[in-house]
């Protein structure tokens, strides 16, 4: 697993959107539903990660803060289609995804 270290943090530099069932052990995984034990739990028709810096708590990593640039790879499988404000999580995906980063 390729990881990244921020504010002392190791954490995957590959980020799975939308996990729910597709829960990924090399991937940081995000999820609106907690029920789906994502590492992070976000509401992606709101600017993400949040302008106020704040580290977010996850139960694998312990608190990391997500910065512009930080992943390599963005997986959004069956999740676009779900999404109220598109241009919003598409913009956020954008900020996240590394130069020469895939999505």
């Amino acid at each position: 697993m390729t990881t990244l270290t921020i504010a002392g943090r190791d954490f995957p530099d590959k980020l799975n959107l939308g996990s729910g069932l597709d829960f990924r052990e090399d991937f940081l995984n995000l999820d609106f539903e907690p029920e789906w034990g994502p590492d992070i739990v976000a509401d992606l028709n709101r600017p993400f990660p949040p302008a106020d810096g704040q580290p977010f708590p996850t139960a694998r990593f312990g608190p990391i803060v997500l910065q512009p640039g930080t992943f390599q790879l963005i997986l959004a499988h069956d999740l676009l289609e779900h999404l109220a404000n598109l241009t919003t999580a598409m913009t956020s995906c954008l900020n996240l995804l590394a130069e020469g980063g895939e999505m």
